[in-house]
């Protein structure tokens, strides 16, 4: 993989003299040492700065789209690097899961262990924070998981993005998506479906809500 990030930032360093880097949290993924392997074995001098955002999935994604939009007002590097450490602490990432038994095969459970002894009843709700995954609630049944990611969504004074992402349940991540959108008609709203390396992680029946929240 350092190879193959040694190749990407050389090219890039044919158009520019800075690049900056957001990376899936080290603690889920080994993306972020690679890229700093990677940086060692370039060949073109060229300002490269990679961060760790902490965060996966969308949560992810919106701390970029937020730093890309400051790339393309003119913001420098450090000042780039600068609002990506400040915009982490307001993006809040919450997932209804189908089960936790993926999360605990791969050893991704963190303090969602909490939640095992029941979880053949339940549908959990986890949150991401620090790289980690932690316990919120223990709802009945994906209507009322929905309903609990529905009310997470709108509950925030002031939301400047926000995300919802599905395994293979489309529908109901629609369905959220629109109640959602009804409530809070100005802020983006991106549907995606979740990549395979998150979804090996959660399983089928995940919806994952990222809010960027404007509060500070």
């Amino acid at each position: 993989m350092r190879d193959t990030f040694n190749d990407t930032f050389d090219r890039l360093a044919e158009t520019t003299s800075e690049i900056l880097g957001v990376f899936l949290s080290r603690k889920l993924s080994g993306t972020y040492d690679a890229a700093l392997q990677g940086i060692k074995l370039m060949k073109r001098k060229c300002g490269v700065v990679v961060l760790d955002s902490t965060l996966g999935a969308m949560g992810q994604g919106l701390l970029v789209i937020e730093a890309t939009k400051k790339a393309f007002a003119g913001v420098s590097l450090d000042k780039l690097v600068q609002t990506v450490a400040e915009t982490i602490p307001w993006i809040h990432v919450r997932a209804s899961l189908g089960s936790l038994k993926y999360l605990a095969m791969g050893g991704r459970i963190g303090k969602a262990q909490a939640l095992l002894a029941s979880a053949l009843k339940i549908n959990p709700i986890i949150g991401i924070k620090d790289s980690e995954a932690f316990p919120v609630a223990k709802l009945r049944s994906k209507v009322k998981a929905n309903e609990w990611l529905h009310r997470f969504a709108t509950g925030f004074a002031d939301v400047k993005a926000l995300a919802v992402e599905y395994g293979t349940n489309f529908d109901a991540a629609k369905v959220l998506a629109k109640r959602i959108a009804s409530l809070l008609p100005n802020v983006p709203i991106y549907l995606s479906q979740i990549n395979p390396v998150i979804g090996t992680h959660t399983g089928p029946e995940t919806i994952i809500v990222s809010v960027l929240s404007g509060e500070r």
